[in-house]
């Protein structure tokens, strides 16, 4: 039923692709606010820094 649906008809596939990324938002966005909220400002630039660093790379 699942991928032969998708075979047939697109929507309920882009449906649970769009679902899905939505969830991995929602979940990054909580993440970073626990962080945020439970973290101290210096240990926060170093998380900042380094996700920046390897973005740069």
């Amino acid at each position: 039923m699942g991928t032969r649906a998708c075979r047939d008809n697109l929507e309920p596939y882009l449906r649970r692709v769009m679902i899905n990324s939505a969830i991995g938002r929602a979940r990054r966005r909580a993440i970073l606010s626990i962080i945020r909220e439970h973290s101290p400002p210096e240990t926060l630039r170093a998380i900042y820094s380094e996700l920046l660093s390897h973005y740069h790379e």
